[in-house]
């Protein structure tokens, strides 16, 4: 079965654009198919998770990887392998494009933002604060 964009008007789907209707055009009519609705990934969005790992870690010296890593075992986005010799080890999953849709992602974002204040002790203002120049990067123009 094919894959393509749609835009939701009331209670129905609708391609989105030419490609996607195209593709469309091979769903069967009157059979029953099963729909998986997924919100693409905002790559604005996960640029500005990577640069707020980049300055925790510029302020107290880890590297970005490190901090993302923190983030995903202490928000829950980890795996539990146990072994005989070092106990439970947590091993942080993908957030990739592909393994984590936008809103996967923006429940991620929240809990992060709250792992960010009670380990580091950073409000959330001074977070929105540390990276408005890639919320309102026309901000930075205009002074």
């Amino acid at each position: 079965m094919a894959t393509f964009w749609c835009i939701r008007r009331g209670d129905a789907l609708y391609p989105d654009g030419s490609d996607s209707a195209a593709a469309m055009t091979k769903v069967p009519f009157g059979q029953r198919i099963q729909v998986e609705a997924k919100r693409p990934r905002n790559a604005g969005h996960h640029r500005l998770y990577w640069a707020l790992c980049a300055r925790i870690g510029a302020a107290i010296d880890v590297d970005p990887e490190n901090i993302s890593d923190i983030l995903k075992i202490e928000t829950g986005h980890c795996t539990v392998v146990r072994t005989k010799s070092r106990g439970e080890i947590r091993l942080p999953k993908s957030i990739s494009f592909a393994k984590m849709d936008q809103t996967a992602f923006d429940a991620f974002f929240e809990r992060c933002v709250r792992v960010i204040q009670t380990e580091w002790g950073i409000s959330r203002s001074e977070i929105q604060d540390a990276v408005a120049d890639l919320l309102c990067p026309d901000a930075r123009d205009a002074a």
